[in-house]
């Protein structure tokens, strides 16, 4: 009944990651079986006379059960049972109707990756599956170079770079940091890079840097803030002059302001504005602002541009940080003096973490959710990391807001008393 009861679950397999998460666990145990018996269903079957071998009739399995069936056999498969699937797999690979088959080999791939590190220079020992990679990075690289395609397929098939060759991958990626693709294929191209720690990557991206508009420019430099090699040779070029301090946002420059590595902060310092940094002055400075008659549409304008990736208003943005709508019942004078000095009263919520992981890359961010195996941590907007725990090797508060400093900069006073006009009027 419990074999049953699985196979009906796995059937019903949804994109919802609570579900899929809940099937796999069940599966795990009996991976192996059930893998048994989807790929008896998938191998060709010798016929009689002149027809030769049949096609296999489709799977009982649907592809979305291939997917994660594959995923949990993957994890848990001893070195024996992956090269019995792999001389089966190489029976399966000439038969016809692709979708299942695709599914069943990228969950199989996924949990190589995921659960034993493998990667594509280790499937030597594995013909069938290496052919079956090979073949899918290059149907892969031809979908993503056709313009005729939906952009969401495209991007998706830029999956299947990450079980490629790490040389092949990484020039892939590079060759999709250019103006003619889309920004979404260009941020899925540096989010594939991150995977890689070769030191080499920094100079490879930043080659190509004056090509990138400015948000492709924020998640390079976010990227690049990682790993202490890369964010060495980020520093380099900006010292050099050949990056502009402009294009680190107010939240990467908190982030660098307070990092962890002293030579890091010594370096950047010179960087930060020489004014008075006393928050209080700042503040005072600014009160003409709550007498200012304020435009609310200008102010809305304001509010996307500087405020979104962590607030939501009106049905735009992100909610990350404080309910701004809660907040205006406490008047203009506290939300200035919180614009202004994000640091003076911080809710333990939204303090800023960072964490260093196993193969020392940092990553910094207030903690969104976390789980027993799992802290997700988000910068705002669509930054965001899930960190496993079993790589972290230090995570500290930074005991500062994830809300930066230094509003008065991009904000005059009448770009202040406009948008608190437009905060004190939400509802």
């Amino acid at each position: 009944e419990r074999r049953f009861a699985i196979r009906s679950l796995l059937n019903q397999m949804t994109s919802d990651p609570a579900y899929r998460a809940a099937v796999a666990n069940l599966l795990e145990p009996h991976a192996a079986m059930f893998m048994r018996e989807c790929l008896s269903e998938l191998i060709p079957i010798s016929g009689a006379g002149q027809g030769g071998a049949k096609q296999p009739a489709k799977p009982s399995f649907t592809g979305a059960a291939c997917e994660v069936l594959g995923y949990c056999f993957a994890s848990v498969a001893s070195m024996e049972e992956l090269r019995d699937f792999d001389q089966t797999w190489g029976r399966i690979v000439g038969a016809s109707d692709n979708d299942w088959k695709d599914q069943l080999l990228r969950g199989v791939l996924d949990g190589l990756s995921a659960k034993r590190g493998f990667v594509a220079d280790s499937l030597s020992g594995y013909p069938a599956l290496q052919a079956s990679v090979e073949e899918l990075v290059k149907s892969s690289l031809s979908r993503l170079q056709n313009l005729e395609h939906p952009l969401d397929e495209r991007v998706d098939a830029m999956r299947a770079l990450r079980w490629a060759p790490e040389r092949v991958a990484v020039e892939s990626y590079y060759s999709l940091l250019r103006p003619t693709y889309p920004i979404a294929i260009q941020e899925k191209a540096l989010e594939g890079l991150s995977a890689y720690q070769d030191p080499s990557i920094a100079a490879g991206i930043l080659q190509r840097y004056r090509a990138f508009t400015p948000a492709t420019r924020v998640r390079a430099i976010d990227l690049l803030s990682r790993r202490p090699v890369w964010l060495d040779e980020l520093l380099n070029q900006l010292e050099q002059g050949r990056i502009n301090w402009d294009d680190f946002s107010a939240a990467q420059r908190t982030a660098l302001r307070n990092h962890s590595n002293q030579n890091v902060r010594d370096r950047i310092a010179g960087y930060f504005e020489t004014a008075d940094t006393d928050r209080s002055k700042i503040i005072a400075q600014y009160q003409n602002a709550l007498s200012l008659p304020g435009n609310i549409t200008t102010g809305q304008g304001l509010f996307v541009k500087l405020c979104s990736a962590c607030h939501k208003a009106d049905g735009v943005g992100h909610e990350v940080g404080p309910n701004l709508i809660a907040f205006r019942y406490r008047g203009p004078e506290a939300i200035l003096q919180n614009v202004l000095d994000p640091n003076r009263e911080v809710n333990p919520m939204y303090l800023n973490y960072n964490i260093i992981t196993n193969d020392e890359t940092t990553i910094s961010g207030m903690i969104e959710s976390e789980s027993t195996e799992v802290v997700n941590l988000t910068r705002g907007g669509e930054f965001r990391d899930a960190v496993p725990r079993s790589k972290i090797t230090e995570m500290k508060s930074s005991r500062v807001s994830i809300m930066p400093e230094g509003f008065e900069n991009q904000l005059d006073q009448q770009a202040m008393a406009d948008l608190l006009a437009y905060l004190m009027q939400l509802r």
